[in-house]
């Protein structure tokens, strides 16, 4: 199961825009998508050319290019690698990654640029992939504190002079018929989303986890993953002088979570799951993929109340395409609930978070599609006043990227007027209420939603990529944004990087080869 990035943006569009057609069915809560997937279903369209317009079938005949490596198809018009070598049971490919961005606001500017390489094969059944880029930014443009869907970044330097940091993706699997388990280092995105996910997001810098998929029948999925996180709490019991500094041990954390999906009827996936993020030591009992965590964490507490316990989560995923062409979506992600105090408008508490959406896929034939998306998240929802077991890693929240007290909505019109061209008109309007600390001594029931806004965020952006050949993408963007932040005595987030998402134009353009 070598997993593709879906940071290529144009390939998972078209997917989605096949699975609104009703041409292929896929579970788009779960993501990435591994390459074989990928290439199954895009045989499966290219069984139904029938359904599809002229422009999506010269799509699919530019991704089956790639992709028919995949199910051991060889022709003369597989695209070019930089190296590929396969037969019966045996394919590596070899490509180098670069890419290079740059932002103009008014007088200023800045770039980000990476290069590396990147290497994929598979022999009968056990899998392998590698993504390695060192990068290079003018400025620093990834914090734990700024609200934005970039991917965080650990900083090796930083100064005047711009910061440096590498990224390592890769992983090894097994496959089977109906399954497959791997060990990797690789971001999840949970939950159906066009605009940021609410149960697991790319937000949070990669990390090390146990990837299970089964697939028994074709009405059931289980989607199970144990990962390694960075709590970034100094453990001093086990630090030690190493020479003139201290070696730093950092305490264990660790995160456990698994979805279940079923599809009663065609294009009506269910799906629900629940997570833990727990410290100090591997429990085996959050290692069993199909367990209820939350009992567990209430059976571990031995007198000692939550202080005892782990962090806890629930989350559950509707997504219907039995309507052709229109989506419609809705996640919930459960950090705490009581029923009990649920009408209690005195006491209300719950700390939830509420996803909603739709996009109607090639409306008319005309190759547009239409995206409507209405997030909100309850105060406290992804906090813990258990330093070690919060929703972070890397201090980067593994969540919704506005974190708790917030609001959102998209709207976006999609346009992919000839093959490999994508075009967008997006709007998006967020908002960041008053930060509430959860100490566990504070009382945090009946706090108010967005009472006040410390921070308010509206742009209008048009972008668009044109993928010249496989993994070759030019794109660009030009985006007017509004930010207005409160200024609170004694508080000092910063919730905007400097020059990127500000007040006023940007302008960004770039390449990239490979993701």
């Amino acid at each position: 199961m070598v997993l593709h990035p879906i940071e290529h943006v144009g390939l998972y569009d078209f997917l989605d825009e096949l699975a609104g057609q009703r041409v292929i069915e896929i579970n788009s809560a779960i993501k990435p998508y591994s390459r074989k997937l990928i290439a199954t279903k895009l045989k499966e369209a290219d069984s139904k050319r029938e359904q599809l317009n002229k422009r999506q079938k010269a799509d699919l005949h530019f991704y089956l290019k790639d992709f028919n490596k995949e199910v051991g198809e060889e022709s003369d018009t597989l695209r070019r690698d930089a190296f590929y070598r396969s037969d019966s049971t045996f394919a590596l490919t070899v490509n180098p990654i670069f890419g290079l961005t740059g932002w103009a606001t008014g007088d200023e500017s800045l770039y980000h640029r990476y290069g590396g390489a990147e290497l994929h094969g598979f022999f009968n059944g056990l899998g392998i992939h590698f993504r390695l880029t060192d990068n290079h930014e003018s400025i620093t443009i990834s914090n734990p504190s700024f609200l934005t869907q970039r991917k965080g970044a650990l900083y090796k330097s930083s100064s005047t002079a711009g910061a440096d940091f590498s990224r390592m993706r890769g992983g090894i699997t097994y496959d089977w018929n109906w399954g497959s388990i791997g060990l990797m280092r690789e971001n999840m995105v949970w939950g159906n989303a066009n605009n940021g996910a609410i149960v697991f997001s790319q937000r949070a810098p990669t990390y090390t986890r146990i990837l299970l998929n089964l697939a028994p029948k074709d009405w059931i999925e289980l989607n199970y993953s144990h990962g390694y996180l960075v709590s970034g709490i100094i453990d001093s019991s086990r630090s030690y002088p190493a020479g003139a500094r201290d070696r730093k041990i950092y305490v264990p954390k660790f995160i456990a979570a698994n979805m279940l999906t079923v599809k009663p009827m065609k294009g009506l996936h269910l799906s629900l799951g629940n997570s833990v993020v727990y410290s100090d030591y591997v429990n085996p009992a959050f290692l069993i993929p199909f367990m209820f965590y939350k009992s567990i964490d209430h059976q571990s507490y031995y007198g000692t109340g939550n202080y005892g316990g782990q962090n806890a989560q629930m989350y559950f995923d509707v997504s219907s395409r039995q309507i052709k062409n229109l989506h419609l979506y809705a996640t919930v992600f459960v950090d705490e609930i009581s029923f009990g105090r649920m009408w209690d408008k005195g006491s209300h508490s719950n700390f939830v978070s509420l996803k909603s959406g739709l996009r109607w896929t090639n409306m008319a034939n005309s190759n547009l599609s239409l995206i409507g998306e209405f997030t909100r998240t309850n105060p406290i929802v992804y906090q813990h006043f258990v330093n070690t077991t919060t929703f972070t890693s890397n201090n980067f929240g593994l969540g919704h990227y506005l974190g708790d007290n917030s609001r959102e909505i998209y709207l976006a019109l999609l346009y992919r007027p000839v093959a490999r061209c994508h075009l967008k008109l997006g709007y998006t309007r967020a908002e960041k209420g008053t930060y509430y600390p959860y100490d566990g001594v504070t009382n945090v029931l009946g706090l108010p939603f967005l009472e006040n806004v410390d921070w308010q965020y509206s742009q209008f952006s048009i972008s668009g990529n044109y993928e010249l050949i496989n993994d070759i993408v030019i794109h660009g963007s030009i985006d007017r944004s509004k930010v207005e932040q409160a200024v609170i005595e004694g508080v000092n987030y910063q919730y905007t990087p400097d020059n990127v998402n500000r007040d006023g134009w940007v302008l960004s353009a770039g390449f990239t080869i490979g993701f």
